[in-house]
């Protein structure tokens, strides 16, 4: 996307009610008691959905063009300018698709650029300059136990370098050689943000400087922000009374976003995630799962495979709402996480969503149904009258039924045996009575089983037919 940035702001140096006598006997005309200043940026960014390592791509970043002015009148007119050009690319981005794992990526800069500048003792002086540098972000959710403070927030830490070479050696130079290193804190709600940084900067014959910021920031309405800002610089370089030379700076903020439509250029929503193993049936992806290949993701009418990373990426689409289904590969047992899984996509014009769908591989659990044997003093008239032939088990409905009331059902085969696949947790299995017949029986009534990842086989229930009434009858033969 294309974007541009204007500020042009016009302030006082020396408010009236701070002026201290010798501003008041100062004879310099209260016309010139003021600065200008005008910042102009405007480039393009893109960004890449997923890394592709297997084959070269575009790094997502940035390129930009900016101009800075400003005019001093209270300081002898003093002018400085600059036109520069910077390129920024994320060479690596550890683009997790679950919300609760972390992020992190590497990004290279360079700048570079022509600044001007001059004041009542200096004439115009042109240098150009050169910077490059890294940065290093990691973001993550805020710890649980925080979370009570601060509700749902992600925290951010990042680090960034910077060295810039003077071409022309102007040591007056806002850009002249040196090295910065900054690291940061940034915490963010959905309603607020807050960030803590320190900046190190050395330059030639100028030694050493630290810059200490902290700013907070606040949702006041839908689209408007409001927050504080406060910095303090000490340099080692002393002034005039022989202390180290130091400045603070509390500024009060004020921010209004918006867009604005563009009828030719039509922005699409787009959704891309991940696929893994919930072991834990949490629905969150957790260290330690692996994601998974081969399974069909369908939004709406658009599909997608999962990679062997268990990455997946949808075509663009129409922002709304669309039915999700995941269709895991015919020759895996697994199921979707239990109750974590969205059923519905939201989608919003130009954002791209992240998602992540669990899988848990259910358990197997086996046994047997088995036959009673007759207790009766008939047993042997029974197996005659049977002749051996075997007992067809199959067809009893088995039942299991978790603390939610969700059932999983099964039937026995031919020779009594059966197999349910289930998700961890505690169930109570039983037979359907109505699959038995009205003189049979079981035993016991119900199983209490507690699922885990190991496959459980011992299960049985026995079947009892009620006690038969054997009528024997007796043929007298002529002697």
């Amino acid at each position: 996307e294309a974007y541009g940035n204007y500020n042009d702001s016009t302030y006082s140096v020396v408010p009236e009610f701070e002026q201290t006598l010798a501003d008041v006997l100062d004879v310099t005309p209260d016309f010139l008691r003021t600065s200008q200043s005008r910042l102009l940026n405007a480039g393009m960014r893109w960004g890449s959905l997923r890394p592709a390592w297997t084959a070269w791509r575009l790094p997502s970043g940035s390129f930009e063009l900016q101009e800075t002015r400003q005019f001093n009148r209270s300081d002898f007119f003093d002018r400085a300018e600059e036109k520069a050009a910077a390129l920024n690319l994320m060479l690596f981005q550890n683009s997790q698709s679950d919300s609760s794992a972390a992020v992190w990526d590497v990004n290279l800069a360079a700048r570079g650029g022509v600044e001007n500048h001059e004041s009542d003792t200096t004439a115009r002086v042109s240098s150009q300059f050169v910077t490059t540098g890294a940065d290093i972000r990691c973001s993550q959710p805020v710890p649980m136990l925080l979370q009570t403070v601060t509700g749902p927030a992600s925290m951010t830490f990042d680090m960034s370098a910077r060295v810039t070479r003077n071409l022309d050696n102007d040591r007056e130079a806002l850009n002249r050689s040196g090295v910065s290193l900054t690291a940061g804190t940034t915490v963010q709600g959905n309603e607020w943000s807050a960030r803590a940084a320190t900046t190190i900067y050395s330059y030639e014959d100028a030694g050493t400087a630290t810059r200490t910021s902290a700013s907070f920031e606040r949702r006041m309405s839908a689209n408007w922000w409001a927050g504080v800002e406060a910095a303090l610089t000490t340099r080692s370089s002393t002034d005039s009374h022989g202390s180290p030379s130091t400045e603070g700076a509390i500024l009060f903020t004020c921010r209004h976003d918006f867009s604005i439509p563009i009828p030719w250029l039509p922005r699409r929503a787009q959704a891309t995630g991940r696929v893994f193993d919930d072991v834990n049936n949490n629905g969150r992806f957790d260290p330690g799962e692996t994601a998974l290949a081969g399974v069909k993701v369908a939004a709406g009418t658009a599909q997608a495979l999962t990679d062997a990373n268990g990455d997946f990426t949808l075509p663009a689409m129409a922002d709304g709402k669309y039915p999700i289904t995941i269709t895991p590969p015919p020759e895996v047992h697994y199921t979707e996480t239990t109750g974590a899984n969205a059923k519905e996509l939201q989608l919003r014009k130009g954002e791209v969503t992240r998602v992540a769908f669990g899988l848990v591989k259910p358990t197997a659990c086996e046994g047997r149904l088995v036959m009673a044997k007759a207790k009766n003093e008939d047993a042997e008239i029974l197996k005659a009258i049977h002749q051996d032939a075997k007992e067809d088990l199959a067809g009893f409905e088995i039942v299991a039924t978790d603390a939610k009331g969700r059932q999983q059902r099964g039937f026995t085969r031919a020779d009594g045996f059966f197999s349910l696949y289930l998700e961890p947790g505690v169930y109570d299995v039983a037979i359907d009575n109505a699959t038995l017949k009205s003189q049979q029986s079981v035993s016991p009534a119900r199983l209490t089983v507690n699922v885990g990842q190991t496959q459980i086989d011992d299960l049985q229930f026995t079947v009892s037919d009620a006690q038969r009434k054997i009528r024997r009858t007796f043929t007298a033969q002529a002697q």
